[in-house]
């Protein structure tokens, strides 16, 4: 192993528990078993788009600057589909990125989508071949 990664998740109480890292930083995960159950965060489920979110979010962000693009927001609307049986699983699973900035070039967005997905994100990388992974994106100039 060359780059290991390590979190600790600790149960709390319910279907609530937290999971940590080796600097400190936590977020709490909980799921609805049945309809007397009332979350307190995201699920296990949607920590995992998140993460692919945040980890794709950070590449583009980091690929477009080194473009010389003028990025001044992205956001990352991630959507799961999931089986309907056991084991569940998401197998399908679509990635929309929403750039804005000014004068950004649509092939340097495609681009940046393209090193992300197939290169640097370790959370698309993990997940692509057991999901179908499927990406759009729009370009949003701002003033």
């Amino acid at each position: 192993m060359t780059d290991p990664t390590s979190v600790k998740v600790q149960w709390i109480e319910g279907y609530t528990f937290l999971a940590s890292n080796r600097e400190g930083y936590s977020i709490l995960m909980d799921a609805r078993v049945d309809d007397q159950d009332l979350p307190m965060s995201m699920s296990p489920s949607q920590t995992l788009l998140a993460s692919l979110g945040g980890c794709t979010g950070i590449d583009i962000v980091s690929i477009l600057k080194k473009m010389r693009q003028k990025v001044t927001g992205v956001k990352i609307e991630v959507t799961g589909d999931r089986t309907a049986g056991y084991p569940k699983y998401f197998q399908e699973v679509d990635v929309k990125y929403i750039i804005e900035g000014r004068g950004i070039e649509k092939s340097a967005v495609e681009r940046a989508i393209s090193l992300s997905q197939e290169k640097y994100c370790t959370v698309s990388n993990t997940i692509n071949g057991k999901a179908k992974l499927h990406h759009s994106y729009e370009i949003v100039e701002s003033p």
